[in-house]
């Protein structure tokens, strides 16, 4: 193995950095140290710092460690650089019980040579803060064609179907609520949606987006899908009080969605397909019979910047006025349709089905025998033969295990709902809005266009340290 510059941004650890440089310099890993330290109060820029060290150790060095301080391996990990891809090293870390945080991670430790951190040009200089540095430098990994692997989501079977497509922006449907439907939220209840995801659109004005495949407004009720990438389903007590449950991080992928309500066991359910997420309790659901209407692609189209557009394919809706048994819903994923096993299960107490097969002019008709047919706004029909999944780019990964040091939560965990930092968001908008919408190059971001104050270099045979204003 060659020997191995590995560069660590780094701002107010001293601990951690200690720990850090007494592990590898007590190693047997032939490698030199390049730590990069902001020093200025400006938000923590990851991205500039890692440029920094590589413009500094690229003078004596072909390979290189992208290295977070408060990682420390936990046996031999191999750090030796592969020429032809680069290489994810910590998917499986203490802080998340060893196990992989989502499928396309590309944080912690990164392994480059100087060909493929070049062609990339670097990691981004505008990503403040913490969250989605890491996202966009996977995607240039993707831009230039750097290998990269790939992992399946759903079911790899393929199979005709209908649905409504919106776009994320202003399509709805929404449902007249009969007598039957007002009623709904007070007793049992049960509602499954069937759909294909896209790239959500987010809105730049807003703390976050939460986009809805159905909800019952006001403090909505329903289904959706978040920025944070995590399908949820909510209903909100008699306390104005949210009862969400979330799913882990997830890519987008066709998937059946299903919140059940218990009223004797007062209890929550939420399913992603046949399995089940978590179920929580829930005294006293909120009043809800008060809503005009049900609506299917947003929040509440009254909202302006909180309407909480969906962008996808939405291809079965169903709702009972029961909360069906999951061995019903196993039986619906395996069987890929809902009204086929409502002539045996739960027929009775079933208020509404649309398998959009059934669409005159605007009007989608309901298939349940109650008539609550839908108004389409702006979304049109499709028909297609497709697989129920696809396959999603992701980082060659080399298992490798790593003990993360304790630290104060970063910015670009979640808190609830909302960012716990603005700079996130300001990060999440740019990336899907403006990056992987060719608004933004990597071509006139990164290597080429690194402009920072080097302030002090100290260098010794084991470690450099160098301190930078940005």
């Amino acid at each position: 193995m060659s020997k191995i510059a590995i560069i660590v941004p780094y701002r107010n650890r001293k601990k951690q950095l200690d720990r850090f440089l007494n592990y590898f310099t007590n190693s047997n890993l032939d490698c030199h140290i390049f730590v990069v330290e902001q020093d200025d109060e400006k938000p923590f820029n990851q991205g500039k710092l890692l440029n920094v060290g590589f413009l500094e150790a690229v003078k004596d060095f072909d390979y290189f460690a992208f290295h977070d301080v408060d990682l420390i391996p936990d046996s031999d990990v191999d750090y030796t650089c592969d020429v032809d891809k680069p290489i994810h090293l910590a998917g499986y870390t203490s802080e998340y019980d060893y196990e992989l945080q989502f499928a396309d991670y590309f944080g912690g430790v990164t392994l480059f040579t100087k060909e493929q951190y070049e062609l990339v040009n670097g990691r981004s200089n505008n990503y403040w803060g913490w969250g989605f540095e890491d996202d966009d430098l996977l995607y240039r990994c993707k831009q230039v064609g750097l290998p990269l692997d790939k992992k399946f989501f759903g079911v790899d079977e393929t199979l005709l179907t209908s649905g409504l497509v919106f776009d994320g922006y202003d399509d709805y449907v929404k449902i007249k609520v009969s007598e039957e439907l007002s009623k709904l939220t007070q007793n049992d209840f049960t509602i499954s949606v069937r759909i294909n995801p896209q790239e959500q659109h987010q809105v730049s004005t807003i703390p976050y987006d939460e986009h809805f495949v159905l909800s019952i407004p006001g403090y909505h009720c329903g289904l959706s899908y978040t920025s944070h990438r995590r399908y949820k389903a909510d209903i909100f007590d008699s306390n104005k009080k949210s009862n969400a449950i979330m799913t882990d991080i997830e890519t987008h992928y066709p998937t059946l969605l299903s919140l059940v309500y218990s009223k004797d066991e007062n209890r929550m359910s939420f399913y992603q397909n046949d399995k089940l997420i978590d179920s929580t309790y829930v005294e006293d659901v909120l009043d809800y019979t008060k809503q005009s209407y049900i609506y299917l692609g947003c929040a509440n189209p009254k909202e302006n910047d909180y309407s909480y557009f969906f962008r996808g394919t939405i291809s079965e809706v169903a709702i009972w006025n029961s909360s069906v048994e999951q061995k019903f819903i196993e039986k619906v994923c395996r069987n890929k349709a809902i009204k086929s096993l409502t002539k045996f299960d739960y027929n009775e107490s079933l208020l509404l089905y649309y398998d959009f097969k059934h669409i005159i002019n605007n009007q989608v008709l309901d298939n349940s025998g109650w008539y609550n047919n839908g108004e389409i706004i702006g979304a049109y029909h499709t028909e297609e033969i497709g697989k129920l999944g696809r396959y999603v780019d992701i980082p060659f990964r080399r298992k490798g295990t790593f003990t993360s040091q304790s630290h104060k939560k970063s910015a670009w965990a979640a808190e609830g709902l909302r960012w716990i930092h603005d700079e996130t968001r300001d990060n999440q908008t740019r990336f899907f809005n403006k990056v992987k919408k060719g608004l933004e190059s990597y071509t006139v971001d990164g290597l080429n266009t690194l402009k920072c104050k080097i302030k002090d270099i100290k260098q010794n045979s084991l470690y450099t340290h160098i301190k930078v204003e940005l």
